[in-house]
């Protein structure tokens, strides 16, 4: 009985965990192939993205399904209000489309893309 009742905690909380990794991902929609500031570049699709925040750095990835298509530093700014909605910003340059900011539905962050 002890033993069942151990297992059923460890497969909620492995339950609980795996929700809170989905939760942290966002659908990002791409609708022109373009460059993530200086990093790399996307195709049009929608990706999931992901942020990494460290102490020194933050990255942001994106994904298409499960692989991983590209990862760039990012700099997250403040802003004054929630987002209501995505939104991808960006400006055609010399060598194309490139995005500056993303700013992520429900979030008081955007990430600027250098």
């Amino acid at each position: 009985m002890h033993k069942r009742l151990e297992f059923r905690i460890l497969t909620a909380l492995l339950f609980m965990l795996v929700l809170a990794c989905f939760a942290s991902a966002h659908e990002v929609v791409i609708t022109n192939q373009a460059k993530l500031g200086k990093g790399p570049m996307l195709e049009p699709a929608t990706y999931r993205l992901e942020i990494v925040k460290s102490q020194d750095s933050s990255e942001a990835l994106f994904y298409k399904g499960r692989d991983l298509v590209a990862r760039t530093p990012v700099t997250l700014a403040e802003e004054t209000v929630k987002s209501r909605q995505t939104e991808v910003h960006s400006e055609n340059r010399d060598e194309g489309r490139v995005i500056t900011r993303i700013r992520v539905r429900g979030w008081e962050e955007s990430l600027v893309f250098d």
